[in-house]
């Protein structure tokens, strides 16, 4: 289903399942982790699809109440559709299970987190007010936000040779 086949507060409702999915996935993710700082990535981003959905809900109830979009601000500091965006459930039918390596949960989240990104870039634009534009604008930045520190966390422990998408190391000048 597209985009333009929702209005306002149908994106929000679908955002809102998105975000608690999102909630589902990390914190299932950070449950089977064993390496801590894994665990404490994923914890965090579990924190930041809670601080999301603050948001977002205030955002439908100002829109419910009086028809217009609320002037707030996602506050807390980010680290710097449905179904096909994070699975329904967790626990054992999340996909993310205590055999799962931890690569499979990673690769997981940054499909998640574009997916994610993708729906609201496209909210934003079929949005005409400019409070309702910046409400998904800012959750898609977010949403990139958390991309980029899982495909950091991937390269590191896949041992790419990159870290943020910079080389570790670099052979020039080693002859």
């Amino acid at each position: 289903m597209k985009t333009e086949d929702f209005d306002a507060i149908q994106g929000l409702l679908l955002a809102i399942d998105i975000e608690k999915r999102g909630y589902n996935f990390y914190t299932e993710a950070a449950r089977v982790t064993g390496d801590p700082r894994g665990r404490a990535m994923f914890q965090r981003l579990a924190q930041d699809e809670v601080r999301h959905l603050d948001w977002l809900n205030a955002h439908r109830d100002s829109l419910e109440k009086t028809g217009q979009w609320k002037n707030v601000q996602l506050t807390g500091q980010a680290l710097s559709l449905g179904q096909r965006v994070f699975p329904k459930t967790a626990g054992p039918r999340s996909g993310v299970k205590a055999q799962t390596r931890e690569l499979e949960a990673l690769r997981r989240g940054m499909q998640a987190e574009k997916d994610s990104m993708v729906f609201y870039k496209e909210m934003a634009s079929n949005i005409i007010d400019p409070s309702g534009r910046a409400t998904f604008l800012a959750l898609a930045d977010e949403e990139e936000k958390h991309y980029l520190l899982l495909q950091a966390e991937h390269d590191y422990l896949s041992q790419s040779g990159f870290y943020f998408d910079m080389p570790e190391f670099s052979l020039e000048g080693l002859e």
